[in-house]
């Protein structure tokens, strides 16, 4: 026994049979979850004017230490005259931290500065390889494929005609930042709410009735 067919909307089918062309966007998105972190600390120290930039760097990476022991990558110092003999030497330290690591960042770092060291500015990103999303972006293309044939079925139903895709145009955002400093200390920073989301421009054409 078929089910009986749901009744239209007698508006929208007006609606419908007035029009050639539909134009809308579909949202798709995913979640990321057991990224890498990338960070990034500014590191002020206050150095003797005589300290060539390899010393300085130097002093940054012993200063990182006591906020993390890991690798850094940390810039050519920027210098400003502070007393004399003196300079205030600014770097700016990058890492990365393995899937799964996620120390408690913002206490961490609030406890890590020292006399004539400062560590500030936090910024947090999550490393996302090009592979992995890439296969994101193809996996939301394919579920918003799927979702566009079903507005067809549904638009074909209830305007009586077919209706066929006219135009699609992909676009993929990855929206993966979280400043520290407006999380809570307890809060893992960037490993939450973080989402790929493809965004696709939509037409749809009706299609002509043929004539026998």
């Amino acid at each position: 026994m078929r089910a009986p067919t749901p009744p239209a909307n007698p508006f929208f089918d007006t609606q419908l049979a007035q029009l050639e062309t539909l134009r809308y966007r579909v949202y798709a998105h995913t979640t990321l979850t057991d990224e890498a972190l990338a960070l990034a600390v500014t590191v002020t120290l206050l150095v003797p004017d005589t300290l060539d930039d390899d010393a300085i760097r130097a002093r940054a990476r012993m200063a990182l230490r006591h906020f993390l022991v890991t690798e850094w990558e940390v810039s050519l110092p920027d210098r400003a005259p502070e007393a004399p003999g003196y300079v205030q030497a600014s770097l700016r330290a990058t890492t990365r931290l393995p899937p799964g690591e996620h120390p408690d960042l913002v206490s961490r770092l609030r406890d890590a500065s020292r006399e004539g060291a400062h560590l500030s500015a936090l910024d947090l990103t999550l490393h996302v390889p090009d592979a992995r999303l890439r296969a994101l972006v193809g996996r939301l293309r394919q579920e918003t494929l799927d979702e566009i044939h079903r507005h067809i079925a549904g638009i074909a139903h209830l305007s009586g005609r077919p209706w066929r895709i006219g135009d699609l145009h992909f676009g993929a955002e990855t929206t993966v930042s979280a400043p520290a400093r407006d999380l809570p200390p307890t809060e893992v920073p960037g490993t939450a709410g973080e989402r790929v989301v493809l965004v696709t421009e939509v037409v749809l054409q009706a299609e002509s009735a043929t004539v026998h």
